[in-house]
């Protein structure tokens, strides 16, 4: 797992050059994840479907998987959402108990991830694959009772739900905060000056990023499904701060903290597991 300084797309990214780029160059890579750096896949179930979905022109590959034999089908789908750089392996560990629960569960590639499509991942990119799974699901699976994202996949999944994704509670692991943040570390690091972060800024926006749209702290407070927050407290990626104060600004928010378990550990925790998939079955 990466530990460099945040990144615009995710503070897990690590995509950013060795040698000092241009503005410009900097701005492109940090949309283009590194599918070579994925996590090496945890055991998961095998899905009982693949499928591929068009999102704006991409190619997005979705995995499902039925509720477990002898379980009683709740008739309701659950979504889970990985982060950058990762793939749907990452979410591996919420297939199981939500199968037991009785619920279809989806996990998709994200667009530029996985096996999907596409090479560069912006928020409203992501979003809009969020809530492409988030339909798809709703329309072959059953009302989307829940959805457990991580890191990024949960500034997608904010994104989302204001454009109007119809998901009944959520579960965010490790969110970051704002998308300004992470563009500001990746131009500290490289020292840019004043002139060269406006050329930077400039691009990012060029390329869509909608730089100063994606703020938690804003976009919490218009959201009202049940949402629970789990964080560590010595994630070194995105600050616990970053956790708490998402959870503070999201209406009747919960927060759970847990030591030692950083920014990737936390999702093959068995307490953060049940914790997530309790909350969001709404058995908790």
């Amino acid at each position: 797992m990466s530990t460099q300084p945040s990144t615009l797309a995710d503070p897990d990214a690590s995509t950013t050059p060795a040698r000092r780029p241009t503005p410009r160059q900097l701005a492109r890579a940090l949309i283009t994840p590194d599918r070579r750096r994925a996590r090496p896949a945890r055991q998961m179930p095998m899905p009982d479907s693949l499928t591929e979905i068009d999102v704006a022109g991409t190619g997005m590959l979705i995995r499902q998987w039925a509720p477990a034999d002898g379980a009683t089908p709740t008739g309701s789908s659950m979504v889970l959402v990985h982060g950058w750089e990762g793939s749907h392996a990452d979410m591996a560990g919420f297939v199981a108990p939500l199968q037991a629960k009785g619920f279809t569960v989806l996990a998709p590639d994200l667009p530029a991830h996985g096996g999907s499509g596409g090479s560069t991942a912006t928020i409203p990119q992501l979003a809009m694959a969020v809530a492409a799974t988030v339909a798809h699901a709703a329309r072959h699976a059953g009302a989307v009772q829940g959805l457990i994202a991580h890191s990024i996949g949960c500034a997608a999944t904010a994104v989302a739900l204001l454009d109007g994704a119809d998901v009944a509670r959520v579960a965010l692991v490790s969110s970051p905060v704002r998308y300004l943040d992470g563009a500001r570390a990746a131009a500290a690091r490289f020292a840019y000056d004043a002139m060269e972060w406006a050329v930077f800024e400039a691009e990012l926006v060029a390329l869509g990023t909608e730089l100063h749209a994606m703020n938690l702290l804003h976009q919490a407070r218009e959201l009202r499904q049940p949402a629970l927050f789990i964080h560590a407290t010595d994630d070194r990626v995105v600050p616990i701060e970053a956790g708490r104060a998402s959870a503070a600004a999201w209406p009747g928010a919960r927060m759970i903290e847990h030591d030692g378990l950083g920014h990737g550990r936390i999702l093959a925790d068995p307490a953060v597991i049940a914790a997530a998939v309790d909350f969001v079955a709404g058995s908790e």
